[in-house]
């Protein structure tokens, strides 16, 4: 069932003048770029890297932009398959079997914490959020 999203909240302070300054750039970055590259921030550190590298925004927007699915139709591409060649070159990185175990408890809430958050700041629902689930770190 698609039910609409609301728009972050704009309590936070300084976010208005962040809002602002984004919006005076050329071309101007909106709530659906911030989303995306928050999203991509808030992966890479659920898979426990240390840091934040372009595949994680490629990752994000395969998995959860309407916009880019709808691209990727337009192409012909198979969005599942990108998704497996991504999720191949880019593997989590290996952890101790001791943390491994401990993350893999909050591994459906973080993934649901960060779906919830992009819909929250773009406003629009996400394609797919169990796709992200294979680049969460176990």
């Amino acid at each position: 069932m698609d039910r609409l999203v609301r728009r972050q909240p704009l309590f936070p302070l300084g976010s208005g003048s962040a809002r602002r300054r984004c919006a005076s750039w050329d071309p101007p970055l909106g709530l659906d770029a911030q989303g995306a590259y928050e999203a991509s921030l808030r992966l890479a550190l659920a898979r426990g890297e240390r840091r934040h590298r372009p595949e994680h925004l490629a990752m994000v927007l395969a998995s959860l932009d309407p916009g880019v699915d709808w691209v990727l139709v337009q192409l012909g591409t198979d969005r599942r398959g990108l998704l497996q060649d991504l999720e191949r070159t880019f593997p989590p990185p290996q952890r101790s079997s001791m943390l491994r175990g401990a993350r893999s408890l909050l591994r459906s809430t973080r993934q649901r914490h960060l779906v919830r958050r992009y819909q929250r700041t773009t406003g629009r629902s996400s394609i797919g959020p169990a796709d992200l689930a294979s680049f969460v770190a176990p």
